[in-house]
């Protein structure tokens, strides 16, 4: 899957919890965070699990770790 792909998977999911009536606001901002942690490390998809543990611990302490 390109970065393009997950670009795009990840603006249609942020429509769809939108349109559930989801704001989506801090959400949406984690999650672009992590697809351009993701983008800037150009991983593999069998990475990516590794890589989303390496970024909720990454920064922001307590409080951010556990609403990402």
């Amino acid at each position: 899957m390109t970065g393009a792909d997950l670009e795009n998977h990840l603006e249609r999911y942020l429509e769809l919890r939108r349109a559930l009536g989801f704001e989506m606001r801090i959400e949406g901002r984690l999650l672009r965070d992590f697809l351009a942690f993701l983008q800037e490390r150009a991983l593999a998809e069998p990475m990516m699990a590794r890589a989303a543990v390496e970024w909720a611990s990454s920064r922001g302490g307590p409080k951010w770790q556990s609403q990402r």
